[in-house]
């Protein structure tokens, strides 16, 4: 009998009932299960295991939504941030395993274990990406902005801005006001609407990388002032992600990506890529006071990102 993994081969998730009627025992697919060759996304359904554990967030959520479109047979119609990844959107905060779906109707959505039906009104506009419907990217958007805190919220709508920027020479400013109307189209005193405004109002092109759109947020929520962004510097072909002219500080992003993965690194070494940056660090020192560097970790830890910025002389609003 062929290999149970050999059914995998060229899908995501497989349910057990293809492979009982591909000829897999159940024995065997139980077998698996223990020898943790097979991955359960929900009850009957499978992903080989090791693909599972080298999975970003983004795409574990997106197998857990291909699970939950095969297992419910009628049409769904994703939402919120299930819809956020089939849009090819970051996860940001803590990974759930809910999927989200919209459903304004009373049709039977009992006993779906890890799903969240929303009753909220479908929009005109539906997209179908590999075989998924979800809402549009801006109601997506304006959902995403409704249910989440603004420092979660904010570094999507900025990374799907730049990207309808980049890919369709969207004006931001009138995608911003596609979301404002998209939002107005909720019932009044709906649950979040005034919280989403304010991650609209608060989105920006400017912010290079989902680590900088977290650190802004952050920065603004622990009441330091506003840095200028993407600041140039005479004689220099540089920017930095953040400015405080007020006191003449520099702030760095110091993501890990940049020295890891292979397609931001242009063909050089992790070293030489240090050695370049060292070498921009020392000739920004020369326009400004104090030049700072911080990881995820840090902007994602209130305590200790306010001892940086504190420190360094980044001033309060």
């Amino acid at each position: 009998m062929q290999d149970l993994l050999d059914f995998l081969s060229g899908k995501t998730v497989i349910s057990s009932e293809e492979l009982l009627r591909a000829g897999v025992p159940k024995e065997a697919i139980q077998q698996r299960r223990r020898a943790k060759e097979l991955y359960t996304i929900r009850r009957g359904i499978y992903t080989p295991y090791l693909s599972w554990q080298r999975m970003s967030p983004e795409q574990q959520h997106l197998v857990r939504v291909q699970a939950a479109n095969q297992a419910i047979s009628r049409p769904l119609v994703f939402s919120h941030r299930s819809a956020s990844v089939i849009h090819g959107l970051p996860i940001v905060g803590p990974s759930s395993s809910t999927v989200h779906v919209l459903e304004p109707r009373a049709l039977g959505t009992g006993g779906y274990t890890g799903i969240h039906f929303h009753r909220d009104h479908y929009d005109e506009e539906m997209v179908i990406h590999n075989g998924l419907q979800a809402t549009s990217l801006a109601r997506t958007l304006v959902d995403v902005a409704r249910t989440n805190p603004i420092q979660l919220s904010v570094p999507v709508l900025d990374f799907a801005i730049r990207l309808e920027q980049s890919r369709n020479q969207t004006d931001p400013s009138l995608y911003k006001a596609l979301l404002r109307q998209k939002l107005g189209g909720f019932a009044k005193g709906k649950h979040g609407k005034s919280r989403a405004l304010t991650a609209i109002a608060e989105c920006t092109t400017l912010s290079d990388s989902v680590g900088e759109s977290i650190s802004r947020m952050f920065m603004l929520k622990l009441g330091f002032a506003p840095p200028v962004l993407q600041q140039s510097f005479t004689g220099l072909p540089y920017r930095v992600d953040f400015w405080w002219p007020q006191t003449q500080v520099i702030g760095e992003f110091d993501g890990a990506s940049k020295y890891l993965k292979d397609n931001l690194r242009n063909g050089l070494s992790p070293a030489e890529v240090v050695y370049r940056e060292k070498l921009r660090e020392d000739e920004l020192r020369q326009h400004c006071k104090k030049l700072i560097r911080w990881d995820s970790a840090t902007a994602s830890n209130p305590q200790k990102f306010a001892r940086l910025l504190d420190g360094a002389g980044v001033p309060r609003a």
